[in-house]
């Protein structure tokens, strides 16, 4: 029964790969077929907007948010979560009241030709984008490696074997349909994650006996911390650590990254570029609110049971709890 249940999972996975890779064979054959620069990197600046808003948010949310959010809450509580959701709220709004006005009609193709225009020097531009390509190289590390740790959890496909099937597919999808490609495929992807959150939730529930009990286990064992407002710099998270260090963070990701430059600025509109930028607000409020109570349940049913993987060493790490 088991080898029944891990070959179905190897053939999801497949398929899941296999769909992202007709997506950009797709475009690579249709419409403008990626022959010039602009086709390729901004996909004519003619995009739909509720489609780049899910691209925008799945570039950076994806796994690390389902994973390594619910890791969180399962070791240290809701806290995290709760102010996540007003500084994302926050951040968007800033970004789609101010950046996106300022960057948008200037019509570039790289956030790093700003700095060249700005300052009058290709040394600030190439030494801007060397360190873009630094950030965009780890934040692409996390991304692939937590649903890869998470395969060899629960199929027990090796991390060395799934780390290199996804990275070349998605090099292979990208190159092909470009743009176009990136964003229908992240559009699918949100899909597969939402739909699969919403799955784990139901039958989550189901097995630790409610919404209730989730709650009641996790206040017993103190995991709904609500707002810790010490201003020792040695907690691991306070409401000042999460609103100011994540602000400023979140302020580069959604407002002057590359990432998210390329998505608000290959629309046609102004007023469509800032609705891209507010169109994150609500997938990411459901999203976090889900993972939060999943980090809950996760915690509820390993609490029910007695058990503690990690004490137990049969995880790693959190980021595997499942």
């Amino acid at each position: 029964m088991q080898s029944h249940l891990k070959w179905a999972d190897y053939l999801i996975m497949v398929g899941f790969l296999v769909i992202s890779l007709a997506i950009g064979i797709y475009h690579s054959l249709t419409g403008g077929r990626q022959k010039t620069t602009a086709e390729f990197i901004m996909g004519n600046r003619r995009l739909m907007v509720i489609p780049t808003a899910i691209s925008f948010f799945v570039s950076y949310q994806s796994a690390i948010l389902l994973l390594s959010h619910t890791a969180e809450v399962y070791s240290y509580g809701i806290q995290f979560i709760i102010f996540a959701i007003i500084i994302y709220t926050v951040i968007c709004i800033f970004v789609e009241r101010l950046i996106v006005p300022w960057l948008y009609p200037l019509k570039l193709v790289s956030i790093y030709e700003y700095l060249e225009q700005r300052y009058m020097s290709k040394i600030v531009r190439i030494s801007g984008a060397a360190v873009g390509i630094l950030v965009g190289v780890m934040l692409t590390g996390a991304v692939i490696y937590a649903p890869s740790a998470a395969l060899e959890s629960a199929t027990g496909l090796p991390i060395a074997v799934s780390i290199p099937v996804m990275t070349v597919i998605s090099v292979a999808y990208t190159v092909l349909g470009g743009m176009r490609a990136v964003i229908w495929t992240d559009v699918f992807q949100f899909l597969i994650m939402f739909g699969g959150m919403i799955a784990i939730l139901v039958k989550g529930l189901i097995v630790v006996g409610g919404i209730g009990n989730v709650f009641r286990l996790a206040e017993e064992e103190g995991r709904l911390v609500w707002a810790n407002i010490n201003f020792d710099p040695r907690e691991r998270h306070t409401v000042w650590n999460i609103l100011i260090g994540a602000g400023v963070h979140l302020i580069y990701n959604y407002g002057l990254s590359q990432i998210a430059f390329q998505r608000y600025c290959a629309v046609d509109t102004l007023s469509k570029a800032r609705k891209t930028v507010l169109l994150n607000i609500p997938p990411l409020i459901i999203t976090h609110v889900i993972v939060g109570i999943l980090g809950l349940v996760v915690f509820a049913y390993y609490s029910t049971i007695k058990c503690d993987p990690l004490a137990n060493k049969d995880i790693a790490n959190a980021n595997m709890v499942r």
